[in-house]
């Protein structure tokens, strides 16, 4: 917990003092409005004394049952005579209405016009500066996630992500705003009150100081109780989210096997856990304010009232004395009464806040990756030398070994679950070495950079990834400086220039969410010539025909024969079809290399390679 609370103080510092210049005016606002809050509240006293001078009432204080201690106010006029009606006519009488139409128009009027300019230029001023820092939240968590290796993908939920940067750095500004605004405002608004308090009356201030602990009591203790259950809500949140997203994504299976109502009852199942903890939440925080509002009005007045009737009977105070140190006093309290209405609001934003830390706290790539060399251009090949790996403490791969030569095909094979795409995961390091080395010529993968490694190595996977952008931002995506022939030359090649120039605006169709308005074979075709144009030395090809009709797999295998002459190739494909020309075939067996050969050697042995051949065929 201490260890949270100093990745939290420091990150709110960090974040804040990069604005520090901006904070200059609403501090200075801040200070003004110290003097003047108290200020203007004084001014009751010099209005409420004269009024009662001018029409002679005189306030007594009469024991009148002195055995229980009871005691009232007495006025030798009716009072509800006095306030409506002599008030009003006091101020307007000739004399006196001069007098205070002076004190009105030009003290008591203007005061409140500056302190309301004041309060607005100070919020606007605090609000500007938290819109900045929570936009400076959103793009280093957006950095950081882009930066966490793939593991972190494999366990994390869309919704969740998605959660932490929108939902939760938005609650984290109310932190951010409503600490600055409130806690430095009102705590300033604490020191200019408390030193008129104590300049009026040292005895009564010091009273009144006696129910502050009583009033933080429930601030402090509903604070932890809601912190704890913000933070479940707002796990909860996430866990709906990635329901939604994943709802979308699989709406075609969930409609053929009739699971609407399995989803929703599950849907449904979600919502009354947040329910339950939203209301659990509501409960604690609506009591927090009026309870500290309670018990400060039943303190103060206790304490007061004794210490008023005392000082008022002995001549010490004056009726407007005792009227503008409770309405003091009074605004004395405020920011605990503020801060017990904000607490819930405080507790959601620092529960938020946590859960950013937690992904501030992770590893990046780079953390791990220590490689500081550029990797040269390929020469001889590339050797996987004594490669293990483990993924949550199973065996994935095993002593693994074997060559690629430069320019030629390998391609990988074995059934389901046998570490395939473990296994060119590793080239370009999405997961970090365990056991074992790949070597680039003589630099090893642990010793050159991942962007330089990256930048040799091109990618078309099973799983077609496009941007809901244009045709031509996602064929050009992987390459940084192209032109539109680029582009154009790249989709023939791939066989997608025919189905792109049928569409209503040909390269310049946005082609939806995943692609969502193109058929399987073409988001694949697409993905393709995204790897033809960017032309890089290493391509790794994991079941990048698998989506392809007959028809468009036999013009693609002719595209990607071309396109791997003269390129370090990587092959994986259930189709065994389609990686008969390759230079070499590794099968794996249960994460270890049972055989190594062309397809004409493997079909001699009766091993894994022949088994899966000879079911394909026959099927």
């Amino acid at each position: 917990m201490n260890e949270i609370n100093r990745l939290r103080k420091n990150f709110i510092i960090e974040h804040v003092f990069k604005y520090r210049y901006k904070f200059i005016v609403p501090i200075i606002c801040m200070m003004a409005l110290a003097i003047i809050t108290p200020f203007a509240y004084y001014l009751s006293k010099i209005v409420f004394d004269e009024v009662l001078k001018l029409h002679d009432v005189k306030l007594y204080i009469i024991p009148e049952h002195y055995a229980n201690f009871q005691w009232h106010f007495v006025f030798n006029r009716d009072w509800f005579e006095i306030i409506p009606k002599k008030i009003f006519n006091y101020l307007l009488s000739p004399y006196v209405g001069t007098k205070w139409y002076i004190v009105f128009g030009f003290i008591i009027v203007p005061i409140f016009f500056i302190k309301s300019l004041l309060t607005y230029i100070r919020s606007w001023k605090i609000h500007s500066i938290g819109h900045r820092i929570i936009c400076d939240f959103q793009r280093e968590l957006y950095d950081k996630f882009l930066k966490l290796p793939l593991s972190f993908y494999n366990s994390a939920k869309t919704g969740d992500i998605s959660s932490r940067i929108i939902s939760d750095v938005y609650r984290t500004q109310e932190v951010v705003t409503d600490i600055i605004l409130q806690v430095l405002q009102q705590s300033l608004i604490v020191i200019g009150t408390v030193s008129f308090l104590l300049w009026m009356s040292p005895l009564l201030a010091l009273i009144s100081f006696v129910g502050v602990p009583f009033a933080l009591a429930p601030i402090i203790l509903t604070g932890r109780y809601l912190k704890k259950k913000s933070k479940l809500s707002q796990e909860e949140t996430a866990n709906i989210n990635s329901h939604i997203f994943e709802t979308v994504s699989a709406i075609k299976i969930i409609k053929i096997f009739n699971k609407e109502t399995h989803e929703n009852n599950s849907f449904n199942q979600a919502i009354d856990k947040l329910l339950k903890i939203l209301l659990k939440t509501a409960k604690i925080a609506t009591l927090s304010s009026p309870l500290v509002e309670f018990l400060s009005t039943l303190i103060v007045t206790g304490f007061i009232s004794l210490g008023c009737f005392y000082l008022i009977e002995s001549n010490k105070m004056t009726p407007g004395d005792f009227l503008a140190f409770v309405i003091l006093v009074y605004s004395l309290y405020d920011p605990l009464r503020r801060l017990g209405r904000m607490n819930d609001k405080i507790a959601n934003g620092f529960a938020a806040l946590d859960r950013m830390i937690e992904i501030y706290s992770l590893k990046s790539e780079l953390d791990d990756h220590k490689g500081t060399n550029q990797l040269p251009e390929l020469t001889t090949g590339i050797t996987f030398k004594n490669l293990s790996f483990k993924y949550q403490n199973e065996n994935v791969l095993n002593d693994i070994n074997f060559s690629a030569p430069k320019g030629k095909s390998t391609a990988i094979v074995g059934i389901s679950g046998s570490g395939k795409t473990t296994l060119v995961n590793l080239l370009p390091s999405f997961f970090e070495l365990q056991v074992g080395d790949i070597l680039f010529d003589d630099s090893s993968l642990k010793n050159v950079t991942l962007q330089s490694l990256r930048n040799q190595i091109a990618l078309v996977s099973q799983e077609v990834i496009l941007f809901n952008q244009s045709i031509e931002y996602n064929i050009g995506y992987g390459k940084e400086n192209f032109t539109k022939d680029d582009v154009v030359i790249a989709a023939k090649k791939a066989n997608a220039h025919e189905f792109i120039m049928e569409l209503p605006n040909g390269y310049e169709s946005q082609i939806g969410e995943r692609g969502a308005k193109l058929s399987g074979g073409q988001r694949q075709r697409i993905s393709i010539a995204r790897a033809l144009l960017s032309d890089k030395p290493i391509l790794i090809l994991d079941e990048a025909t698998s989506a392809l009709d007959v028809q468009s797999e036999k013009l693609i295998q002719e595209a990607l024969n071309n396109l791997m002459k003269n390129k370090t190739t990587f092959v994986i494909a259930h189709r065994l079809s389609t990686i008969q020309n390759a230079d070499q075939i590794i099968v794996l067996n249960s994460g270890s290399i049972e055989s190594i050969g062309t397809h004409e050697e493997l079909m001699k042995s009766d091993g894994t390679y022949k088994s899966l051949y000879t079911t394909m065929m026959n099927s």
